[in-house]
């Protein structure tokens, strides 16, 4: 009887040092999106990434990247507004380049999502319209992994499908 006194004994304390290590790990990786004001800004960066669009029937696998500066213009509720600032989305070996703001950005801090789209621009002045929706994977110290999804027709007016893992932080700091 003694011994199963202190086996529950010892299981309870285990389980409330696992617990207030939980607490604790939650509370260190907090989001700094969940914080963010006018005037902060973030880095989206790529972690790994793919594209995909169908060529006479033939479905082609490529690399695809991306990295995007975006500032919070307002904070409304859960809703945090953006502005992608700057950055690149490279596909297929092309690079677009974000020569002027996008002016439609949105992160909900409730679903945490975020849905933004906008132009990119090769060197020749081709444009190409991007529309990306994100997911919030996995909060860490720094920053937030999520998985980024979206779409755009090429010049060539192929329709490619974007699949990326990114990583968010706030950046400047």
């Amino acid at each position: 009887m003694k011994n199963s006194v202190k086996v529950v004994g010892l299981t309870v304390t285990a389980l409330l040092l696992l617990f207030s290590a939980q607490i604790i790990t939650i509370s260190l990786a907090s989001d700094p999106m969940m914080n963010a004001n006018p005037g902060d800004v973030f880095m989206v960066a790529t972690v790994a990434g793919q594209a995909r669009t169908k060529v006479n029937g033939e479905t082609i696998v490529t690399s695809a990247s991306l990295e995007l500066v975006v500032e919070v213009r307002e904070v409304v509720g859960s809703l945090v507004f953006f502005k992608v600032k700057s950055g690149y989305i490279e596909v297929n070996e092309t690079t677009y380049k974000i020569k002027k703001e996008w002016d439609r950005g949105v992160y909900n801090k409730i679903t945490r999502t975020a849905n933004y789209e906008g132009y990119g621009e090769k060197d020749d002045g081709q444009k190409v319209y991007f529309i990306l929706h994100s997911k919030d994977r996995r909060r860490t110290h720094e920053g937030t992994l999520m998985d980024v999804t979206g779409g755009f027709r090429d010049t060539d007016k192929l329709y490619w499908r974007l699949s990326l893992l990114t990583y968010r932080y706030k950046y400047g700091v």
